[in-house]
């Protein structure tokens, strides 16, 4: 009987310092009435959950950066030196939260990017701000040397369904959408094996900062109405009320061999059909 509670106690001891060591008092969690993302303190995405059916939307294990930078080419003296002279990626290595805000650290290179974050209950908004430079280059710089940056990415598990439109996976029970807020922002996504990273970022020759993206993770019949509240929030065309519109499906009576000999004829075929448009190509 003592052996046994030894070995009981041993067992609980050990179970106790896992619990422990997979915690990570780092890690940035944002969360609303619909979600919780989790990004590990070396800049890792680490979780995705939607609450309303507890599913873990995220792929385990593949460490991919939450952010990354691409210069044109290395700018800081020791990088150049020491890697080729070439356009570079440079991944994000560190997260902080302060406020509400996120300020993430990059590899190599002196910068940081600070990145406001909105919590809806609807979705959660990334809004890309500024970069700051937390070392002397020892070269004159008016501004950050920066083509490209990806300032939000999530490897969102193969879930059966790929909407390329809307930058959506979804399946039965749950749907993982990064929308563009804005028209400058760039939304997009990378295949990977058995995930896909759903992305937003920048362009230097379209915008730096001041662009926004909308992270949406929801049960699968309710991604349209969290879709409609991000378009009203930022007065973005009213996709969702225009799907849904009655007329969404009308189509129209189309001829270019039209003639006033004829137009009765064709006017008539186009009310039979019970279309509400023609469109007259321009040879007619």
């Amino acid at each position: 009987m003592k052996r046994l509670l030894i070995l009981i106690a041993v067992a609980m001891f050990t179970i106790s310092c896992a619990d422990r060591t997979t915690e990570n008092t780092d890690d940035v969690i944002i969360e609303n009435d619909q979600m919780k993302l989790v990004i590990s303190g070396d800049g890792h995405t680490k979780s995705l959950i939607c609450k309303a059916s507890k599913t873990e939307c995220l792929v385990q294990g593949k460490n991919v950066p939450v952010s990354t930078i691409i210069e044109p080419r290395p700018y800081q003296n020791e990088v150049k030196l020491a890697y080729p002279n070439k356009r570079t990626t440079f991944k994000a290595n560190s997260v902080r939260k302060e406020g509400d805000k996120l300020v993430i650290g990059y590899e190599l290179i002196p910068w940081e990017a600070t990145v406001a974050v909105k919590i809806n209950p609807d979705y959660l908004a990334f809004t890309l701000e500024s970069f700051n430079l937390t070392e002397d280059y020892g070269i004159a710089m008016t501004e950050p040397p920066i083509s490209e940056m990806w300032f939000l990415r999530l490897p969102v598990r193969n879930l059966g369904h790929w909407g390329d439109w809307l930058n959506v996976i979804w399946d039965d029970k749950v749907a993982v959408n990064i929308l563009a807020a804005d028209p400058q922002t760039n939304a997009d996504s990378e295949e990977a094996d058995g995930y896909r990273i759903l992305q937003a970022g920048v362009d230097e020759k379209v915008k730096l900062t001041g662009v926004t993206a909308a992270l949406i993770a929801c049960p699968k019949d309710q991604l349209l109405d969290k879709i409609a509240v991000v378009e009203e929030d930022y007065k973005l065309p009213n996709g969702v009320a225009s799907r849904r519109h009655e007329l969404y499906n009308a189509s129209y009576y189309w001829t270019s061999n039209v003639t006033p000999a004829n137009v009765d004829e064709h006017i008539k075929y186009a009310r039979m059909g019970g279309f509400r448009l023609m469109n007259i190509y321009y040879p007619a």
